[in-house]
């Protein structure tokens, strides 16, 4: 389900920093917000992940959200 505790747990901190913290240096920024994508592209794709195995192993199918199309896909 979950890729990878560790690249979630860095999703975690990059939010908090981004949350919380006024970033004043714009590459840092910048650079934070690229990763930012990627974390969010690994959180829908987590996402799509659980939905799967919900639908798949509890028979849920009727009664879930759509799946997150992610940019890089076409719709399911």
């Amino acid at each position: 389900m979950l890729a990878s505790t560790e690249a979630w747990l860095a999703a975690r901190k990059l939010r908090n920093q981004l949350i919380h913290e006024y970033m004043q240096d714009p590459v840092a920024f910048a650079e934070a917000l690229a990763s930012a994508r990627q974390f969010s592209l690994m959180l829908m794709a987590t996402y799509n992940s659980l939905r799967d195995y919900a639908e798949q192993r509890m028979s849920l199918d009727g009664s879930l959200p759509e799946a997150l199309v992610l940019p890089d896909q076409h719709p399911r």
